[in-house]
């Protein structure tokens, strides 16, 4: 009773492998332990539970299918069901480097706007989204850097056809522009 108190413990504190290693440890002594094969059982079925939520979180990062804020709320489910998951550290690891990438992606690719390199930013932005989609702010920029792209070919088009006007009113749309992608937040 004394060692079934303490698994309990253990169990209500979700140290679920902890619990797991004293349950086998009473069953080697007392097989038809009733509490302790009950206790198992549910064990076993957070397990499988937890396993699930980690084999689609694994799915979405391998696919890319899912944004880093839905992988996050899978782990938190995952790990509100089995916190000591054996899956949950790699799972883990995987969601934070990508969450690592993302927040240098940004940082990268806001630095690039300061420098004026827009092709760098456009393509630090661009790996950010494809981690984040539902960044509407980088959706702007990526928007913006495209559009600056674009005027830029176009400027240097009517250079060479010798329309200038032209050129200087894109060029000053341009300048407005470049002007909206770095105020804007990231």
């Amino acid at each position: 009773a004394e060692k079934f108190d303490n698994i309990q413990q253990s169990y209500n504190e979700k140290r679920f492998t902890e619990s797991t290693i004293m349950i086998d440890k009473i069953l080697v002594h007392a097989p038809d332990h009733q509490k302790s094969l009950q206790l198992q059982s549910q064990l076993k079925q957070k397990y499988h539970q937890a396993e699930q939520f980690y084999a689609e979180i694994k799915q979405g990062i391998e696919s890319e299918n899912e944004t880093l804020k839905q992988l996050l709320e899978l782990l938190k489910h995952a790990m509100n069901i089995y916190p000591d998951h054996p899956a949950g550290i790699m799972v883990q690891l995987k969601i934070l480097n990508l969450s690592k990438l993302y927040k240098l992606s940004v940082k990268k690719g806001n630095e690039a706007i300061q420098n004026q390199n827009w092709l760098w930013a456009l393509q630090f932005f661009e790996q950010a989204h494809k981690i984040e989609p539902g960044s509407g702010i980088l959706k702007v920029k990526i928007e913006h850097l495209k559009q600056i792209q674009q005027m830029r070919h176009e400027i240097d088009t009517n250079i060479k056809l010798g329309d200038f006007e032209k050129a200087k009113r894109l060029a000053h749309l341009t300048d407005f522009i470049i002007t909206e992608i770095r105020s804007s937040d990231s």
